[in-house]
């Protein structure tokens, strides 16, 4: 309190000598909307720099008291942009990824659940997949756990019975269900994989073909993690799936401040987005109609004659373009699905 009052009369005094001198003097002086701006930099930045030190020094409190409490089971507070993951609902920072298998005609449903839990029980027992997420304090860590495979490897719900062989719809239905379904022991768990326990009528009858949905958090996998995690899970060598520490601790070091810096800076954008902007929208998507669900589909058709129907329609339109019919059609059928 006593500095800002000190930095709040050291602004007052040198407003008004500047002014007074710029009142007397004759000569060609600086704009006085200079003088803001030169002030904003020399007293913002060491306040800026106070303010950041004074959050550092609470985080590193934090997990002090978080170690302490936890002992070796705590891991660490989550770093950088692995926070930004935690800060809205789960289901928006969790990446769904759903896996078909080609299996022999005489493989049941059962047998394949095995066979599958016996393939991804090693990669899946590494360190980073046996953890649990908590928020005390207002940050959010991890904690170590002694295995949660089971908890999270599972099979899906069945539909009509066990030898019925789902079509399209039907698996699409158990995938949006899924999806949108919360993580294992109320979010607190980063992953789990459903297995189904049917077959579905994918591509022939001359196979079987299962499937899994593999569902992780951001914050423990992104994009190019879950690539090579899902390489390596069914790779034939048996050393793919461990971890490699090659790299630098200097280089990772510098990856981190990096990633750090790049939060930072985004912080300020990412509150404009979603407490200014998205506020003042109104529109059928963000208008608070919407239930905060996750919908698949899929739709294959071998013999589409849309393509023929475009350009019949190019060809009696002089000087239109192949895209401009198809963007007219499906700007058209947007417009009439909204009116409806």
């Amino acid at each position: 309190m006593v500095l800002v009052l000190i930095i709040i009369v050291a602004v007052l005094v040198t407003l008004i000598n500047f002014l007074d001198v710029k009142k007397f003097s004759t000569e060609k002086q600086l704009p006085i909307w200079i003088f803001p701006i030169l002030l904003m930099f020399t007293v913002g930045i060491p306040v800026a720099v106070i303010i950041l030190c004074m959050f550092a020094l609470y985080r590193q409190c934090i997990g002090i008291i978080l170690n302490i409490r936890h002992g070796e089971r705590f891991i660490r507070l989550l770093n950088a942009k692995d926070t930004l993951h935690t800060i809205n609902a789960t289901l928006q920072n969790v990446i769904n990824n759903v896996l078909i298998y080609q299996c022999p005609k005489t493989m049941s449903a059962s047998e394949f659940y095995e066979a599958l839990k016996e393939k991804l029980h090693q990669p899946y027992t590494l360190p980073k997949f046996k953890v649990i997420f908590k928020k005390q304090f207002g940050y959010s860590y991890m904690l170590k756990e002694k295995s949660i495979f089971n908890i999270c490897f599972r099979k899906m719900e069945i539909i009509n019975s066990d030898n019925h062989k789902l079509s399209k719809t039907e698996f699409m239905l158990l995938i949006n269900k899924g999806a949108n379904s919360h993580l294992p022991e109320d979010d607190r768990m980063p992953w789990e994989i459903l297995v189904g326990s049917q077959p579905i009528q994918w591509a022939d009858d001359q196979y079987n073909y299962y499937f899994a949905l593999c569902r992780y958090h951001h914050s423990i996998l992104d994009g190019e993690a879950l690539m090579k995690l899902t390489v390596a899970s069914y790779a034939d060598k048996e050393n793919t799936a461990t971890t490699s520490e090659k790299t630098s601790n200097v280089i990772m070091k510098l990856c981190e401040l990096y990633e750090s810096f790049l939060a930072f800076i985004l912080i300020p954008s990412w509150c404009v987005l979603n407490f200014v902007l998205k506020k003042r929208r109104k529109h059928t998507i963000l208008d608070g109609k919407t239930s905060n669900q996750y919908h698949y589909a899929i739709n294959i058709e071998d013999h589409s004659g849309y393509v023929q129907k475009i350009k019949r329609i190019k060809s009696k339109i002089p000087g239109a373009s192949f895209s401009a019919v198809l963007f007219t059609a499906v700007s058209a059928s947007l417009e009439e699905f909204c009116i409806k």
